[in-house]
């Protein structure tokens, strides 16, 4: 016995529910437009994406039956490569019993070894997982090897830009162009609206006024630094790989 009124994107199958999935329940509605002559066969095997053999199929389905020929016929069965609920009962005590400080991949195998006992790592950490009784270690942080500095003065500058409220209450926020060697800490700084390429520029034209041409700068990826383009035949041709146009002044300056 079946109810064609929708209940909560499922059907009222006598005193059960029966839940439908999105693509379900939009079949079920291109049926029901059918039914008032507003789809033709054709437009709704076009909507569902299917054949238009498969739609006269499901048309004839929902003709028997309803919305319940539009359901898998599995739903809500239990699937028969299910572990028995007493090996997992059993697998669970002993894990408790015995292997309790054990991860689920070293447990089982002491469970094949030691109890004769076969369960996949993954399934026996989803079964631990559900009666809290295996909390995950979380992977140790992997720290970068630490970069020795340059060792003379120039050869490496740092330029990144920081927004902030620097004036804090007296102006608006703007954009710090800081420029900081390497070797020594030394630093300049320029203060724009933005990190714009013209900002870039400014900063770096500071920094040559003051302590000359830096023999390389080091700088993360935005855009006024890094392309993200292929090489165009200029570039591939001297060898610098996509510019942007900081990077190309940089370029001709031999930095």
């Amino acid at each position: 016995m079946w109810y064609s009124s929708r209940f909560f994107g499922g059907f009222l199958m006598g005193e059960d529910l029966l839940l439908m999935s999105s693509k379900e329940r939009r079949r079920m509605t291109i049926m029901e437009q059918m039914d008032v002559g507003g789809l033709t066969l054709r437009e709704a095997s076009e909507r569902m994406g299917v054949s238009y053999r498969h739609a006269k199929r499901i048309r004839a389905g929902w003709r028997r039956s309803g919305g319940v020929s539009l359901v898998h016929g599995l739903r809500g069965q239990v699937s028969n490569r299910r572990t028995p609920e007493a090996l997992r009962r059993k697998v669970l005590e002993i894990y408790q019993e015995s292997y309790w400080d054990f991860g689920p991949t070293l447990a089982c195998e002491k469970l094949l070894e030691i109890n004769g006992l076969k369960v996949v790592p993954e399934t026996l950490r989803r079964w631990l997982h559900a009666e809290g009784m295996y909390v995950p270690r979380r992977a140790a942080r992997q720290h970068r090897k630490r970069r020795e500095r340059r060792e003379q003065f120039g050869a490496l500058v740092q330029i990144d830009g920081s927004h902030h409220a620097w004036f804090e209450q007296r102006g608006e926020q703007c954009c710090l162009m800081d420029m900081v060697d390497d070797a020594t800490g030394i630093s300049l700084g320029h203060i724009g609206r933005e990190e714009t390429t013209h900002n870039a520029y400014k900063a770096l034209q500071a920094w040559i006024g003051r302590h000359g041409l830096p023999a390389a700068l080091y700088a993360d990826k935005k855009s006024v630094f890094y392309s993200q383009r292929e090489p165009n035949e200029e570039e591939r041709r001297q060898g610098s790989g996509a510019l942007t146009d900081f990077g190309r002044a940089c370029w001709r300056l031999n930095i």
